[in-house]
C-alpha cells in the first residue's frame, strides 16, 4: 500500500518487483492508477539479470524502489560521450557536475 504521506513513487523510478513469478524483475516506472493503487512497470531486467522487454500493471505493494547505484569516473566519462553524441546540454551539465565532484574526492 503507498504511504500517503509521502506519496506514490515518481514516474521514472526504477524498481524491483517483490511477488510471484516476476519477483527480483527490475524496471521502472511509467504511470501510477491511484485508484487502483497500481503501477504500470517497463521491465528490464529478469530475475537471473538478463535483458528483458514489457510492460505489466503491478499493486504497488509488489514494487521496492530499486537500490541506488554509485557511478565511478569511467562511468561518468562514458555517460559524458553519450551527452555528447546526442547533444543533450542540461544532461551533459549534470554529469559533468557529478564527474567534477567524482574527481575532486579522489584526489
Amino acid at each position: 500500500m503507498v504511504d500517503w504521506l509521502s506519496g506514490p513513487l515518481a514516474v521514472g523510478t526504477w524498481v524491483t518487483l517483490d511477488s510471484g513469478l516476476l519477483k527480483n524483475f527490475t524496471g521502472f516506472i511509467t504511470k501510477y492508477n491511484y485508484e487502483e493503487e497500481q503501477y504500470r512497470i517497463q521491465l528490464t531486467l529478469n530475475a537471473e539479470g538478463k535483458q528483458t522487454e514489457g510492460h505489466l500493471w503491478v499493486f504497488s505493494e509488489n514494487v521496492i524502489p530499486a537500490p541506488v547505484i554509485e557511478l565511478d569516473e569511467i562511468d561518468l566519462q562514458s555517460l559524458i560521450d553519450i551527452t555528447l553524441f546526442l547533444k543533450e546540454k542540461e544532461w551533459f551539465l549534470e554529469i559533468a557536475s557529478q564527474l567534477l565532484e567524482e574527481t575532486t574526492l579522489v584526489k
